[in-house]
């Protein structure tokens, strides 16, 4: 949608819709909004240069290497002893829904 020229239109439910049945014709899933946050939609803008059977097989490697780096993050960065730190990864990874994203990025 950014690439299109729709960027002030992220969040509206009925252009995404529009954008996902064009894009994806014959998905079997149901339509999945995109809500995360605004600072994401750059990652979101780079894959998407991809063709979309493309871009859904990056995008869980894109996740793993987010993770990872995040997970490398708070135990350099982090004051504390292992438990704390695990705590700490753990906690903040499932409340951002396992998507780091919204924390690294």
């Amino acid at each position: 949608m950014i690439q299109e020229g729709y960027a002030a239109e992220l969040y509206q439910i009925d252009r995404q819709r529009a954008v996902q049945d064009r894009v994806v014709p014959n998905r079997d899933t149901h339509f999945l909004p995109f809500v995360n946050p605004p600072n994401s939609a750059p990652l979101f803008t780079v894959l998407a240069l991809a063709p979309y059977s493309v871009a859904s097989r990056i995008w869980p490697f894109v996740r793993i290497l987010l993770l990872a780096l995040y997970v490398l993050l708070v135990w350099k960065w982090m004051k504390a002893t292992t438990v704390e730190r695990w705590v700490a990864i753990t906690t903040l990874s499932a409340n951002s829904g396992t998507n780091p994203v919204g924390i690294v990025a």
